[in-house]
């Protein structure tokens, strides 16, 4: 990644604290000391390679060319991190070695008669705000993303609070993006364009998106899938989708403008080609859209089997690199006599320019679970890195151990059945 100049910009989070203002616990809760032995699937070491290998590196980026050393302003971050909030732990040591601080909002509903949850939520968060990297103000409120849709919601005036932007914004899901129909109110859609929309239009730096999300076609709404393509076909024009369609997806052009066409048909790799690339696109067509106008770089996504039923991967990891598109202003009155480029004709070129590599990258998505096989020495330092982590989270290391064991000779299985019967 390119360094750039940039410009300082004030704290996101200044303002005497108000924009946390009432969303942390009020209680100390008291809970027994016993080790934690349930896990999940977001404890297996892959997930901890997608945090330090994806997730750390593209922070590192971001405190770099946001210049947060130099001006001593924390780095703000918004995400979904679950009860143990593991994606924020996974970052002391990128915070520490830069002499930077984390102020993040973490968005986690639990029910209210889930006491038992309420109080772990609460004692992870006391343990990570006592970190020397943590913001005081950091916390976690518990509401949903979706209610981002509703403007008298917590998240709503907590998330998109007057002139409040992230630098990183990571929507970890465990469920498909694409998962409703189109339309649907409060769902993913709707939160994700307010969201995007909000910082295009009051940010100036760039910042990273993060989203993880299911691609399987058992898991994409078949008409939410075709929406997500004509988006496509609506911003390029018949030729240039075609191509795409064609020669990148399988997706029969004449079908698809007939409305013949089967989601069905597509294999596991075309489906999930188009499904990241579709997105890519989606997202990049809002950003660019926006006034002011944004882009999006995307990087190759990492991709992992929860119930894969051939070789190819059925969750999808991606991250993108958002940044303001400068924009010149024409003199009307005729004065300067300069006439900068038709603002229109620029945007389009760097759409295309930015959809090409959404697609590209989406091709080229890499089968981490196949790669940690291969590499044996990273998954062993994996394997380390989330052992640490879950031990200050209060998880038996003993039984992880054994856990780790036991899911990595399914994962083997599964994978290497897989491959053998593509080939």
């Amino acid at each position: 990644m390119s360094d750039k100049d940039i410009e300082s910009t004030e704290d996101p989070f200044d303002g005497g604290g108000d924009f946390l203002a009432d969303v942390a616990p009020k209680v100390t809760v008291h809970t027994s000391p016993q080790l934690k032995t349930d896990f999940a699937p977001w404890h297996k070491p892959r997930k901890q390679w997608i945090r330090d290998r994806q997730w750390g590196v593209l922070t590192r980026a971001v405190i770099k060319q946001l210049g947060l050393r130099d001006s001593g302003r924390p780095l703000s971050y918004l995400s979904l991190p679950g009860v143990d909030l593991l994606d924020v732990r996974s970052l002391e040591d990128v915070l520490n070695e830069n002499n930077v601080k984390l102020s993040f909002l973490g968005l986690n509903f639990i029910e209210k008669g889930d006491s038992e949850v309420h109080a772990e939520q609460a004692l992870s968060l006391n343990e990570v705000r006592s970190l020397d990297f943590v913001d005081k103000n950091s916390s976690v409120i518990n509401e949903r993303f979706e209610d981002l849709c509703n403007a008298d919601s917590i998240a709503n005036q907590r998330v998109l609070a007057k002139h409040k932007t992230f630098d990183i914004i990571n929507i970890d899901l465990c469920a498909s993006f694409a998962r409703h129909k189109p339309g649907t109110w409060n769902s993913l859609y709707t939160a994700i364009h307010k969201l995007v929309a909000h910082q295009a239009f009051y940010r100036s730096e760039d910042w990273v998106f993060l989203i993880t999300s299911r691609n399987d076609k058992s898991k994409v709404d078949a008409t939410a899938f075709a929406t997500l393509i004509g988006s496509i076909v609506d911003s390029f024009g018949d030729e240039i989708a075609s191509s795409y369609l064609e020669e990148k997806f399988g997706i029969n052009f004449r079908e698809f403008k007939d409305a013949s066409y089967s989601q069905a048909r597509l294999t596991s790799l075309e489906h999930r080609n188009c499904f990241t690339s579709a997105f890519g696109i989606w997202k990049l067509r809002l950003l660019i859209g926006g006034s002011p106008s944004s882009k999006a770089d995307m990087h190759p996504p990492y991709g992992y089997h929860v119930e894969s039923e051939d070789a190819v991967t059925d969750m999808v990891s991606m991250s993108f690199w958002c940044s303001r598109v400068p924009q010149a202003h024409a003199d009307l009155s005729g004065l300067s006599g300069f006439k900068p480029e038709d603002q229109a004709t620029r945007q389009q070129a760097i759409f295309k320019t930015s959809a090409d590599k959404i697609v590209n990258s989406s091709i080229g998505c890499i089968d981490l679970d196949r790669h940690l096989l291969d590499n044996p020495q990273e998954f062993e330092q994996a394997v380390s890195r989330s052992k640490n982590l879950l031990k200050k989270a209060r998880y038996s290391i003993d039984k992880y151990e054994e856990w780790v064991e036991a899911q990595q000779v399914k994962i083997s299985q599964m994978v290497n059945a897989n491959q053998a019967a593509a080939s």
